[in-house]
């Protein structure tokens, strides 16, 4: 959660906004009860301008083959104030005991970056987009943190070149 929250705060600095994007796996199209109760608990109000849709699941992808499911998508724009409550559903997912846990992945963007930040599990999270000096700020600050898997590709892209 710290290194998370760092990581967002120099991503998101000089901004007042983000845009929140939750994506939730539900056999109910629209169905955001439980997603707008989960985040009220942690102090995240949904505003009344908002955008929502659904997307509706191949068959072979269903949990059973006679429910169709859906992919359930919310965007809205957050303040800042909101980063670390949102980090913290994001974060929890893997917690059986810790709550609130809405149970949806977050997507937050940073539009005039270009970037996404993509908060997993306790694990880690992924910041992709074009926003090239951005991200290459990012990996100067915390290349520390920086998990094994990619690394090899983050470093051909943007380590210092070798005797340059």
């Amino acid at each position: 959660m710290r290194k998370a929250t760092v990581v967002c705060r120099d991503l998101f600095h000089g901004d007042e906004l983000l845009v929140v994007c939750l994506q939730l796996h539900s056999n109910q199209r629209g169905d955001f009860r439980r997603i707008y109760r989960a985040l009220g608990d942690a102090g995240i109000r949904i505003p009344a301008q908002r955008e929502s849709w659904s997307e509706k699941t191949h068959p072979d992808d269903w949990f059973s083959e006679d429910e169709p499911e859906y992919q359930l998508y919310l965007v809205f724009e957050a303040p800042l104030s909101l980063l670390e409550p949102l980090l913290w559903c994001a974060l929890a997912s893997d917690f059986q005991a810790i709550r609130p846990k809405p149970r949806c992945a977050f997507f937050l963007f940073n539009l005039n970056k270009r970037l996404m930040v993509y908060p997993y599990d306790d694990r880690g999270m992924d910041v992709v987009g074009p926003g090239h000096e951005a991200l290459s700020e990012l990996y100067e600050a915390h290349r520390g943190w920086l998990l094994d898997y990619d690394r090899e590709a983050m470093d051909a892209t943007f380590a210092p070149a070798a005797g340059g």
